[in-house]
């Protein structure tokens, strides 16, 4: 289940994004061509390197283009490949998050911490799935637990634990294709969730796994640890509420 294997979540190399996917037309579809002109190529040179009267028998008679025409498209072909690369590379979506308080100053009192996804770009993208994985301060920590799961889940599990839709927590939801445009600061993202610090304080594992596709038809993957993103003043806010739970009888 987990999308980074050896890595633990406090790393920040967990949270990197990475290509799950690849369009067809744009990267798939050039390779073929690409591979099918490189064997027609080799073909036509064994042909060249072959006796007269071999090169005039079947099959060594069959031929689609020449050696010259040949390489002359393999060059163009590889070079618009290449390209294309180097464009995917220029335009890749970069996908951040921030968390802050409703003040924006960071206050250990602060009742509500917010959760922002937003695209630096320079690339725009599109949704294609948000999804979570929520570890319970009471449950095992183990990945496999639990897996995957859409908001739906994640509302249940949190309505498990008494914690109430708009009042404890808010967690947005997103349908397939919705629009991730590039934007100047995180603030202009798109705020994802919120939550209290008493929902925060039951929560062990909270993950995010977004996936979108650029402007290119490229794929990509972005897992996002928030509880092990959070700033020091809220893990220390955290720490006084669970504490303040264990001494109540």
């Amino acid at each position: 289940m987990r999308g980074y294997p050896g890595v633990p979540r406090e790393d920040e190399r967990y949270g990197a994004a990475r290509v799950v996917g690849r369009s067809r037309l744009f990267f798939i579809a050039p390779i073929i061509i690409i591979v099918v002109i490189s064997a027609n190529f080799a073909w036509e040179i064994i042909k060249i390197n072959l006796s007269p009267h071999l090169a005039a028998e079947w099959p060594f008679r069959f031929t689609i283009l020449d050696a010259p025409t040949t390489a002359g498209i393999l060059a163009v072909f590889i070079g618009l490949f290449m390209g294309r690369l180097q464009w995917a590379r220029a335009l890749r979506p970069t996908i951040g998050c921030a968390i802050d308080d409703e003040s924006v100053q960071f206050r250990r009192e602060s009742e509500v911490w917010r959760f922002w996804l937003y695209n630096a770009g320079p690339g725009g993208a599109v949704i294609d799935s948000v999804m979570y994985h929520v570890r319970f301060v009471d449950q095992d920590e183990s990945d496999d637990a639990g897996g995957w799961v859409p908001l739906s889940a994640v509302n249940q599990q949190f309505r498990s634990r008494n914690l109430i839709d708009g009042v404890d927590y808010f967690v947005r939801w997103f349908a397939r294709g919705a629009p991730f445009p590039t934007v100047g600061t995180y603030s202009d993202g798109t705020k994802n969730a919120w939550f209290t610090t008493r929902a925060l304080a039951e929560l062990r594992i909270l993950d995010i796994k977004v996936r979108f596709t650029g402007s290119l038809g490229d794929s990509y993957e972005k897992i996002i640890p928030i509880m092990q993103r959070m700033p020091s003043v809220v893990v220390a806010a955290i720490r006084e509420v669970r504490l303040q739970s264990a001494q109540t009888p």
